[in-house]
């Protein structure tokens, strides 16, 4: 069974190969665990500095779950996960030192991985070095659910957890930034937003208690403009519950949707600057029609309880040409 593991915040890594044992299919009788055929092993060694953590995400097709034998001197490994064959853990360097990551079941071993924890010098990783981000003057470009910014605790590769990272934009129109705290997980450092669509190189600096600041790589820096259904899904985002969760009204009850998605999604907490109405349409469907009705301007009329069943929808259209559609139903009472 081919056993991918892959570090979720990328490290580089040496890939090495093994081969299942020939005892694997009636191990896995013995263990009463379902697997597919035999096949190699692919996995990939990993490095990282000492007190830092790592996500990292095991694949793991077995319906019991092996057990991680390893030098627990040295690293540390927390599951965190386990979901439709995968499993994320938590790997954090101890100390100096390498130890043998190793996939046991009942006495056999299915994989292994290296991992190295060691004091290896900081940089930028590659996927990181030229990045795009994203612009719109409506919101905060860190607030957008995706490529709204750059967390340079993604962006370097090794870092420190007694390190501070910040950086030098050279055209301050175009990109700024703000300072994060340190964390469990991640040391002092900032995270790079936008201004405007543009192109900028960022300067990426890496500092250690009283040693000089040290250029640790660049950033190329292109930022884009994102559309305005970006930001009705980021303020969706932020609303754990949904529009219709709970949402109870009774026959006779009149419901002014169009006002509910204007204020929580058009211009919901996250809108920084407010659209106005000229920048928007909606329009709105609702029914069963002996139960609900609705108006052009979004006007939503109770009826009746009908049979328990009704829907909801809109459809918002930007003057960027973006939209966003949702639905779901009320919960309609008697009382």
């Amino acid at each position: 069974m081919k056993k991918i593991i892959s570090v979720i915040l990328t490290l580089a890594a040496a890939v090495s190969m093994a081969v299942l044992p020939a005892s694997y299919d009636s191990a896995v009788k013995d263990s009463d665990v379902a697997v597919a055929a035999t096949k190699s092993v692919e996995m990939k060694d990993l490095k990282i500095n000492v007190k830092t953590s790592r996500e990292i995400t095991l694949e793991n097709p077995y319906s019991k779950n092996y057990t991680l034998k390893y030098d627990k001197s040295i690293i540390k490994l927390e599951q965190i996960l386990y979901s439709k064959g995968k499993e994320a853990h938590r790997l954090t360097g101890l100390k100096k030192g390498t130890t043998t990551v190793k996939a046991v079941i009942k006495g056999k071993v299915y994989g292994s991985f290296k991992v190295t924890v060691g004091d290896f010098k900081a940089g930028i990783k590659k996927n990181y070095s030229n990045s795009t981000i994203k612009f719109n003057k409506h919101i905060k470009s860190y607030n957008l659910v995706e490529s709204g910014s750059v967390d340079l605790g993604k962006a370097v590769k090794y870092f420190h957890m007694d390190a501070e990272y910040t950086v030098k934009i050279k055209d301050t129109a175009i990109a700024s930034y703000r300072k994060l705290k340190k964390t469990n997980n991640l040391p002092k450092r900032v995270e790079i937003y936008s201004l405007k669509p543009g192109k900028t190189t960022v300067t990426v600096y890496e500092k250690r208690g009283s040693a000089a600041k040290q250029n640790i790589g660049t950033i190329a820096l292109t930022v884009k403009k994102a559309k305005d259904s970006e930001v009705v899904n980021a303020n969706m985002s932020n609303d754990n519950d949904g529009l219709f969760y709970e949402f109870y009204i009774s026959p006779g009850d009149k419901v002014d949707l169009k006002s509910l998605i204007v204020k929580n999604y058009i211009n919901g907490s996250l809108t920084s600057k407010k659209y106005k109405d000229s920048e928007y349409t909606i329009t709105f469907k609702a029914g069963p029609a002996d139960t609900l009705t609705v108006n052009k301007n979004g006007k939503v009329t109770c009826l009746g309880v009908g049979n328990g069943e009704n829907y909801v929808s809109y459809k918002i259209t930007f003057a960027d040409g973006s939209k966003v559609s949702q639905s779901g139903s009320f919960d309609i009472t008697d009382e």
